[in-house]
């Protein structure tokens, strides 16, 4: 097959659109101009479009699908670290009783604080919710 000078075009440019123009009312008049053109040089700019698009689009068109998947992780993440801090919080409300007799033995706040967010570091549920915390980070 020859050389053909019309082989292998491709241009991208950027352009801001009016914010009173729809995307649909600036691709009918791309189409229009791209019509002209091909009037004023049949043979070189025969066949030849012009197609418009948002620039998010463009950007994100090959990773959209794994931001996707990225944001849905995160929300399982999320959902399960509160699962664990509501199964702490409903089990130091179970030993509130346990509390106050340390508390009457003379533990102060800080050292009953102290107390349960050591347990709560230790507990295997939290760690779980904290080494999930830390893989959905981005």
């Amino acid at each position: 097959m020859p050389y053909r000078k019309t082989s292998g075009r491709y241009m991208m440019a950027l352009a801001r659109l009016k914010p009173e123009i729809r995307l649909d009312q600036a691709q009918a008049q791309m189409t229009d101009v791209a019509r002209a053109i091909e009037a004023a040089e049949p043979a070189f700019d025969k066949n030849w479009t012009v197609t418009l698009e948002p620039l998010r689009d463009s950007l994100v068109r090959n990773v959209r699908n794994s931001l996707y998947c990225c944001s849905r992780r995160r929300a399982v993440a999320r959902r399960r670290c509160a699962n664990v801090a509501n199964l702490l919080l409903a089990r130091y409300a179970s030993r509130r009783s346990e509390m106050a007799v340390r508390a009457a033995l003379g533990a102060g706040r800080g050292r009953l604080i102290q107390q349960m967010l050591t347990e709560s570091l230790y507990s295997p549920r939290s760690r779980a919710c904290w080494a999930l915390r830390r893989d959905a980070s981005p």
